[in-house]
């Protein structure tokens, strides 16, 4: 499903571009061990071989974003512990944006996420000692941001990056894999795209921007978001236990939208949260005295925003819980650095992913059907990977 969902999005940015590049990348340095249970590693590297496709600027969002790059890499990364950590590879849908400050020069940021695929996961017999993954599919987050130096059709760059790696929860242990490090790498135009652009002049710019400037044509409404989700995820802690079963999120979202620039949406809502693992708990260990579905569900508050990529969007939402009697009881007990980290693990809450329009914002459709994919996270872990539903009134 994962990678069904990452083909789609790639497929919708890729759609129009006029200039193609080939990219090779190497990201040196090490993972972040932010547990005592960590493995040990060594020098850790990722090398990263990626295909680029160069907008062209006959799409609205295209001059927003300085015509970014849309990419698709495939990168082998090594952690300098086979016997534990192993090695893995991963692919990743990417944009990257630039900026030019001077003749031949510009500053980039890149992000990709995908999915990777590990050769020496968790083993509860074989491996027992990775704690960092625990599944062979995982997602994979990466962060670029650097300056590249180009002539004629070949670029230079170097930055620093990160890189992470988790499976959202679905399977435990899941520590997760937080790699940072220095980048070089090497770029080839094997059909440039700006002098193009110019030579094309407005073929195959979107109609209603032929007609309007962009901001006429935006809905600037508010709008009323409803969804239902699902998700995923194992119960108990980050490392026990291992192999246990799998459990449903079910959710509901209401929402007010509004569009506050050409390629941005900002959002206020609500999410309904019922957790079958929770309800199970208390259930058999008699937690609570009555309305064990009740007890079983949280609320959250939350600002949302988006970053708009014509259908595709980037959403980043940061909430806190209002209502959440179960995990407020479990952590009742625990110890903690200070009181304010108490409240932020127990309260706080944010979510990633990306949503899918299935109709632009220029065609007058007056209900937006979308999916989105995203990962749910308490206090920088993840809690569950969830799929979405939903429609804009």
């Amino acid at each position: 499903m994962r990678i069904f969902t990452f083909l789609l999005l790639f497929s919708n940015l890729a759609i129009a571009q006029s200039g193609l590049s080939l990219q090779l990348n190497q990201h040196n340095g090490n993972l972040i061990a932010i547990t005592s249970e960590f493995p040990e590693s060594g020098f850790s590297s990722v090398t990263e071989f990626n295909f680029n496709f160069h907008t062209s600027g006959h799409k609205y969002w295209h001059k927003s974003y300085f015509n970014p790059r849309i990419g698709c890499s495939v990168a082998f990364q090594q952690f300098g512990n086979w016997g534990i950590l192993g090695g893995g590879v991963s692919m990743q849908p990417n944009v990257a944006l630039q900026k030019r400050f001077s003749k031949g020069w510009s500053i980039q940021s890149r992000t990709g996420l995908g999915v990777a695929f590990f050769n020496r996961p968790h083993d509860a017999i074989s491996n027992p000692t990775n704690t960092m993954i625990g599944s062979v599919v995982t997602a994979s987050f990466s962060e670029y941001v650097g300056i590249q130096k180009t002539i004629r059709n070949i670029g230079v760059n170097a930055g620093a990056t990160i890189w992470h790696w988790s499976n959202g929860h679905t399977s435990v242990p899941n520590v997760g894999g937080n790699f940072i490090g220095y980048s070089i790498g090497l770029l080839y135009s094997i059909k440039p795209t700006l002098e193009q652009s110019k030579r094309e002049g407005s073929a195959g710019i979107d109609p209603a921007i032929k007609k309007y400037p962009i901001w006429d044509t935006i809905d600037k409404k508010i709008h009323v978001d409803i969804a239902g989700s699902i998700g995923v995820h194992e119960i108990e802690g980050t490392f026990q236990p291992v192999d246990g079963p799998k459990y449903n999120v079910y959710s509901a979202t209401v929402g007010a939208t509004k569009r506050v620039g050409n390629v941005e949406k900002l959002t206020l809502g609500v999410d309904f949260n019922y957790f079958t693992a929770y309800h199970e708990q208390i259930v058999n260990q008699e937690l609570f005295e009555s309305d064990y579905r009740l007890k079983s569900s949280n609320v959250v508050a939350f600002i949302g925003n988006e970053f708009l990529f014509g259908r595709l969007a980037f959403v980043s939402q940061l909430g806190i819980n209002i209502y959440i009697p179960f995990r407020k009881m479990i952590t009742e007990p625990l110890e903690f650095t200070s009181p304010f980290a108490k409240a932020l693990y127990i309260y706080s809450t944010n979510k990633i992913g990306f949503r899918y329009y299935w109709a632009n914002d220029y065609q007058k459709v007056n209900r937006k059907i979308y999916t989105e994919i995203n990962l749910k996270t308490i206090f920088g872990k993840a809690d569950f990977i969830q799929l979405k539903v939903g429609y804009s009134l």
